[in-house]
């Protein structure tokens, strides 16, 4: 019956108001409100409530002053407030308080629907922080300590990001907009809880990003950048430069993969980095795709309070990101954030209705790497040293978002990171130097590093850690030294005087050491600062071209119808043109057209020759071997397998030492010329241990210069290295170096 009663009255409204009857819809009201039998029922069927709410837009003061009567009594019942699309209530109860004279009966009771941590309350809070006027005026009551304590309390609860209402966290972030609002901020450690908040995954990704864009309010004040380093944002902002750098890379492989995939729809996943573009609010938190929200004075704040010194005014925005491409590579270290400020208009906001509002948030691509760069950007520019900045977890952070994107923001930053002084020498005790060289431009990362180290106190403190520090401090300041100084005074200094060269040859020595390869590098360094140069001949005069057939020494002799065999000590065999060896040489010619036994004779026996040596200098003797278009194959790698036609690099060894013997000094000039330059990775090993076997020092130096000046890749230059650690003789090889750089290291 009563049930009846109720649907009979609710029917009776709907019409009336479908009727616009003003005095109809008063009377169905107060009936509703008087009658407690009502009342109740309408707390068991609450879907009955969508007219009531309706009315809530109605602009009759007398009509809309019963119905949130009747309402707040109604949402005193939980299951109400559960049942009741919050949303709409939000939207017709701020219109209320904005729009209807302050001081009336109504006021109080539109602001009885509010509840203490419900879900409501904040949409309405958010909703009128929105609005630049009322953010000083909310924030002089107790709001802002009740969302820091409510933020705390679900800390302390190990609750998930995405657990807290979105309201909360996002209006926390619009207060950040004034000063007088980010000083409480500061005070009530909102700045810590919002950091916290930083450390939880955003798996919605829709909180970080606004978190990140609320601490770009607070940069110019130095107390609150103060505390935000104190507790964390340095670890925070490194861990985003890791998202980020995987993000790139993600997306980088989607776009091949969809490229494959005939150019479909291009899309990514991870951090959702494309951050699909949805319909957005008025003054929305959130980036806009050009600049920073917030204008210098906050443009979105109407009142006449224009003055920088007002409390009410807002924090200035961050240069647009937008212009960060702009900047080069070396950009000027004279920074004026008042200079570099821009302001954005009112267009930049984006209205839209109020449905949804929490799930309605543009997110502009890269939003959230945008104020990342932004905040870290302005932490390479505070004078005092900041704990963390250079760490290893930083500057591998920063540096693997260097490696993935061609945002020239990031090499900027690590640029003034390493100009600084302070961070020279933590910079340099995690291996910063062989770092760098694995990313673009390493040389110039290497330069402005160099710079730093020949300034300032930094000869000192590298002298300090060579003769007091730890060994690893020791070892890495040995093998950085070279890179980082050209003075050759401090070089003697730090090297031969401290000991440094000494702690290299120990590294050198040790295999598994995990400074091994960085000392390779280091000795090679040295070596080009020294300015040591290798003997090396005129590679166009005596290039080859491997394209053509390849001659097989064997055929030599088919090369002349005078041929006299030689008999080898090994018992081969080598054809040789009898007139060609005669006019080469006159030691041929006494031994073939003169008064000896081997005279006239078609077989001749040679002692202490090899057959490759033979024909290579049978080659230089025709002049085969020096055409710039020649044919021949040299045989320039470690494998001796099917090298049977090719001319190994001892050939042309032995083929000097027998001009000279056979008193040939022409070609024993161009074959020594030769041999030289085709040095290269694969043969310089065996070089190098030929000229050891017989006793050819120069050749010996020539090849110990060539390894540690010569053009090599990374790679290349380990690999021959580590040939000669596989050798039997290394030792002889490392006392090579040291003599050639000691040398040159103590000429002053």
């Amino acid at each position: 019956m009563e049930d009846k009663k109720s649907n009979t009255i609710i029917d009776e409204l709907s019409d009336h108001v479908r009727k616009h009857s003003k005095t109809d819809i008063l009377n169905c009201l107060n009936k509703i409100k008087n009658d407690k039998k009502l009342i109740d029922n309408l707390i068991k069927n609450s879907n009955k409530l969508d007219i009531l709410i309706k009315l809530l837009s109605f602009q009759n003061i007398k009509i809309l002053d019963i119905t949130l009567s009747i309402l707040a009594t109604l949402f005193l019942k939980s299951s109400v407030r559960e049942n009741i699309d919050e949303t709409k209530i939000a939207k017709n109860v701020v219109w209320i308080i904005k729009n209807l004279t302050s001081g009336m009966t109504l006021h109080c009771r539109a602001c009885r629907l509010i509840v203490l941590n419900n879900r409501i309350s904040f949409q309405i809070l958010y909703r009128l922080l929105q609005i630049a006027e009322f953010r000083p005026i909310i924030g002089g009551t107790n709001a802002i300590e009740c969302l820091i304590n409510i933020l705390k309390k679900e800390n302390n609860n190990e609750s998930l990001l995405s657990s807290i209402h979105y309201e909360v966290i996002s209006s926390i972030c619009l207060l950040s907009r004034e000063a007088v609002n980010r000083l409480k901020i500061r005070d009530f450690d909102g700045l810590r809880v919002m950091l916290k908040l930083l450390e939880e995954p955003d798996v919605d990704n829709k909180y970080h990003a606004i978190i990140l864009h609320a601490f770009t309010q607070y940069l110019y004040d130095a107390e609150s950048v103060s505390v935000m380093i104190k507790h964390g944002i340095v670890n925070v902002l490194a861990n985003r430069l890791k998202i980020m750098a995987l993000d790139v890379q993600l997306y980088d492989n989607n776009y091949i993969n969809d490229d494959d995939d005939n150019n479909t729809t291009k899309k990514r996943t991870a951090d959702e980095m494309t951050m699909t573009t949805t319909t957005t609010t008025d003054h929305n938190l959130s980036p806009s795709s050009s600049s920073s929200s917030s204008g210098r004075f906050s443009f979105d704040y109407c009142s006449n309070q224009w003055s920088p010194s007002s409390e009410n005014s807002s924090s200035p925005s961050w240069p647009s990101n937008d212009n960060d491409n702009d900047i080069c590579f070396n950009e000027d270290d004279n920074y004026s954030p008042v200079c570099n400020e821009e302001v954005d208009s009112l267009n930049n906001y984006i209205t839209n209705k109020f449905e949804n509002e929490s799930n309605q948030i543009e997110y502009v691509a890269n939003a959230s790497h945008k104020w990342t760069l932004i905040l870290f950007r302005s932490l390479t520019y505070w004078s005092d040293p900041i704990e963390g900045l250079a760490d290893p977890t930083t500057i591998q952070a920063l540096t693997a978002y260097i490696s993935s994107t061609k945002n020239l923001t990031a090499p900027a930053m690590l640029n003034r990171i390493i100009q600084n002084h302070v961070y020279f020498l933590p910079l340099l005790l995690q291996g910063f130097v062989f770092d760098a060289q694995n990313l673009d431009h390493s040389q110039e990362y290497l330069r402005i590093f160099c710079n730093t180290a020949e300034s300032g106190g930094a000869f000192g403190e590298l002298a300090t850690k060579l003769l007091r520090g730890t060994d690893i401090h020791k070892n890495m300041v040995a093998v950085s030294v070279p890179f980082v100084l050209k003075s050759k005074d401090k070089l003697r200094t730090l090297l031969n005087t401290y000991g440094g060269l000494d702690l290299i040859f120990k590294l050198l020595s040790n295999k598994q050491h995990e400074l091994n390869k960085n000392s390779v590098l280091s000795i090679c360094r040295l070596a080009e600062t020294l300015e040591i140069t290798a003997s090396v001949g005129d590679n166009n005069s005596s290039s080859t071209d491997n394209t053509n057939g390849i001659i097989n020494i064997n055929n030599y002799n088919k090369l002349s119808n005078d041929i006299v065999t030689f008999e080898l000590d090994n018992g081969d065999t080598f054809d040789a043109s009898r007139q060609l060896l005669c006019n080469k040489s006159e030691y041929f010619t006494a031994m073939l057209e003169g008064n000896f036994f081997e005279g006239g004779q078609k077989k001749v026996k040679l002692q202490n020759v090899t057959r490759g040596g033979l024909a290579a200098l049978c080659l230089a003797m025709s002049g085969e071997l020096f055409y710039k278009n020649n044919s021949i194959k040299y045989d320039n790698n470690d494998n001796d397998e099917d090298n049977d036609d090719k001319l190994a690099i001892e050939s042309l060894l032995d083929a000097v030492l027998l001009a000279d013997k056979y008193l040939m000094l022409d070609e024993s000039e161009k074959l020594t010329e030769k041999s030289i330059s085709i040095l290269t990775r694969g043969n310089l090993i065996r070089a190098w241990n030929w000229s050891r076997i017989n006793n050819c020092h120069e050749l010996k130096v020539c090849c110990v210069k060539n390894f540690l000046v010569c053009e090599l890749s990374r790679e290349d230059r380990l690999r021959v290295f580590n040939d000669f650690l596989n050798d039997c003789n290394f030792q002889e090889f490392l006392n090579d170096i040291k003599l050639i750089i000691t040398e040159q290291l103590l000429i002053r």
